[in-house]
């Protein structure tokens, strides 16, 4: 079936206008992720566009091979390998839990990983879990064993030296300084902007869209977080 070209388009520049309306202003993170989106946004369309056949068997060969866009060598190193790696915990219910009845992995930031999976790759289960700690994370992040980390990562300035934080996706909701909250975030290397980019596109997007509500009920973690309520503690170190 040939691929209606025009529509395809159309419904491209729609999305990045919808992107562009939804940037704040003056934010170099937003400028990545709006490149990133487009990028992405583009090289998915002209993919479709070169995997169809204009009904005789023949490939689309009036489309301008230099019009493929490719996609930034941060995300392609991802699509290359097949797999999303990604740490998260495997001992806190309801955020990320190793179910040993069920030998799989469960919580909010598994379902999570298993979006962003989605996103890059296609399919959500190209994601590999690699349990960490506190102590363990930052190192498989820094050697490039991970690729992010989504595990009880709480944001901290001092930490942004040394880490990029998506927009959180859980904000503890018993604080002992309400001005500045305990929260969770996707953590990436400060040397892989792109893919930090699109994953802050990412977490901003499903907070808007309320899929993140949804899972925070789903998981129980909304309002009363009760099996993530000591995390939240400030004398816990996330």
């Amino acid at each position: 079936m040939r691929h209606h070209r025009g529509s395809g388009v159309l419904t491209v520049k729609k999305k990045i206008r919808a992107t562009l309306q939804r940037q704040p202003d003056n934010s170099l993170l937003a400028m990545i992720s709006l490149s990133l989106s487009i990028t992405l946004a583009m090289a998915l369309l002209l993919a479709g566009l070169t995997g169809c056949t204009n009904g005789n068997g023949d490939d689309n060969s009036d489309y301008p091979a230099e019009e493929i866009v490719e996609l930034h060598p941060e995300i392609q190193a991802i699509v290359d390998r097949g797999v999303l790696r990604v740490g998260v915990r495997d001992d806190v219910p309801g955020m990320g839990y190793f179910n040993t009845e069920t030998q799989s992995y469960e919580g909010l930031e598994i379902d999570l990983a298993y979006m962003l999976a989605e996103l890059i790759l296609g399919n959500r289960d190209y994601v590999e879990f690699t349990p960490v700690s506190v102590s363990t994370r930052t190192a498989l992040l820094d050697n490039g064993s991970l690729d992010m980390v989504i595990a009880t990562f709480a944001i901290r300035e001092q930490r942004k030296e040394f880490w990029n934080f998506s927009q959180p996706y859980f904000v503890c909701p018993l604080s002992s300084d309400p001005e500045n909250p305990k929260e969770f975030a996707v953590v990436t290397r400060l040397n892989n902007p792109y893919l930090t980019g699109l994953v802050d596109n990412f977490v901003r997007d499903i907070t808007i869209d309320g899929r993140l509500d949804n899972l925070l009920v789903a998981h129980e973690l909304y309002d009363q977080p009760d099996g993530t309520i000591y995390l939240c503690k400030e004398e816990v170190e996330q």
